[in-house]
């Protein structure tokens, strides 16, 4: 199992213990570095560059808001949740509008923390695997397009982007990966992803979430089916990671989303 680095940041005392003490581990997180006020943390995050932040969005010196803009100023790939008794959605607008992963209203069960983070560590995992591919075949994929390239320079004339992103448009609904593609039509998944970015402007995982999207925007405003079947229905099997993704996309929840629509339809 991966492990990802979590940087915990709150005012409160008693709140960063019990923070600090839940069984992290069992979900491939380790804590490294505890603050009590925002600049604290955005010093900690320089040093041990964390995979997840979770902290208070009131707390001194820096609040968190601030402070979340600093660290994923310097470390875009960073998940920041957090964790606040403040029910205003103002807060959760601009904090979702900055890129924030989740928000999470205080007294929350450490259950809900530890799922919501664990849920950010698949997020991590994905946006890995798609963008970068295993770091051990790296090098190997990285000589073989330049490889590619010496042998075919017109090659870029001979891979099918049309066909490519019909197959997309077509496989939506299963487990896609630029492997996938690599396997289905014989060219390595760097060049893939590449050959999409130049073509289209969007690379593979944006081609095929915008799909996966747009189509779920359609179950919500043509169907009354739940959340669960339209998560299921767009190849995003996981109904709370499936919220997550259509809030960073539209800003707001698949259930708000759907209450909006029937209000405007009324």
């Amino acid at each position: 199992m991966d492990t990802y680095k979590l940087l915990i940041a709150d005012d409160e005392p008693l709140i960063r213990r019990g923070i600090s003490s839940l069984d992290w581990g069992k979900i491939g997180i380790t804590v490294c570095a505890v603050a009590n006020n925002g600049k604290e943390a955005i010093d900690l995050a320089s040093l041990h560059i964390p995979d997840l932040v979770l902290a208070d969005i009131r707390m001194p010196i820096v609040n968190g808001l601030d402070m979340a803009e600093r660290v994923l100023a310097q470390n875009k790939k960073c998940k920041i949740i957090f964790l606040s008794g403040y029910g205003d959605f103002a807060y959760a607008k601009r904090a979702l509008h900055m890129g924030a992963f989740d928000y999470i209203l205080k007294p929350a069960s450490p259950e809900e923390i530890l799922e919501t983070c664990r849920r950010a560590t698949l997020l991590i995992r994905q946006e890995t695997e798609a963008c970068q591919l295993p770091s051990v075949h790296m090098a190997v994929l990285e000589r073989e397009a330049r490889e590619m390239r010496e042998k075919e320079p017109d090659s870029e004339g001979k891979i099918n982007v049309r066909e490519i992103n019909s197959f997309i448009e077509q496989h939506y609904t299963e487990n896609l990966s630029l492997n996938t593609l690599s396997q289905t039509f014989n060219f390595n998944a760097v060049y893939i992803n590449r050959m999409l970015k130049k073509e289209t402007g969007f690379t593979f995982l944006e081609i095929l979430t915008n799909k996966r999207m747009s189509e779920a925007v359609r179950f919500l405003e043509e169907t009354n089916w739940k959340l669960g079947k339209i998560a299921e229905t767009v190849g995003v099997p996981d109904q709370r990671y499936f919220s997550t993704m259509f809030k960073k996309y539209y800003g707001c929840s698949p259930k708000q989303y759907r209450q909006k629509m029937r209000k405007e339809n009324v």
